[in-house]
């Protein structure tokens, strides 16, 4: 944008009649004028660039940070003592106490339930043909619910004791865990 005044000046034409010619000062200079146009293209160009580069770090960020709490698998029982026999119900949420959207590959997940003599049960859910999956800042996300009937994965009863219950996500550094005691 260059700011001009106009200088009128009298002139006479062929047949003497007379007109007034407008002829343009610039009150800037050309090196200026140039200025904006440098320095405009580069930043149409960065701002894309640093958009992409934040959300894209908040996803880096979510999956090396499970020791911060903002992210987190909440996991749920509806008590903590069962009689032998006795259906669980698990009930597995993706918590996500950050002030921004996050993304993920997938909401695949590992269960697994273990006691005093090791693992019991083990299962995986691949779901990575669905991702990525936006987490809306500061929500909970049900991932998922599982009735254990108290089985090992030979489908014998398991003996009475405290079993640790741990859900994490396959392609995210993010689990929860509880635990449970069958009398």
């Amino acid at each position: 944008m260059r700011l001009a005044i106009a200088n009128i000046q009298s002139m006479e034409d062929r047949e003497g009649i007379g007109f007034r010619r407008l002829r343009r000062q610039s009150f800037q200079n050309p090196r200026r004028t140039l200025l904006v146009p440098l320095l405009m293209v580069p930043l149409l160009i960065l701002i894309p660039v640093i958009f992409y580069t934040s959300y894209r770090n908040e996803f880096m960020n979510m999956s090396q940070s499970t020791e911060s709490g903002l992210m987190y698998i909440r996991v749920e029982t509806d008590k903590r003592i069962y009689k032998a026999g006795e259906g669980i119900r698990i009930d597995f949420y993706l918590v996500n106490n950050k002030n921004v959207d996050l993304l993920l590959p997938s909401l695949s997940r590992g269960l697994d339930i273990s006691g005093s003599s090791g693992a019991v049960l083990l299962l995986v859910e691949s779901h990575a043909s669905e991702g990525p999956i936006k987490i809306a800042a500061n929500s909970e996300y049900l991932l998922g619910s599982f009735v254990w009937n108290q089985r090992d994965m030979d489908g014998k009863q398991v003996p009475p004791g405290t079993y640790r219950v741990h859900v994490n996500l396959l392609d995210a550094e993010c689990y929860g865990e509880t635990s449970i005691t069958i009398d």
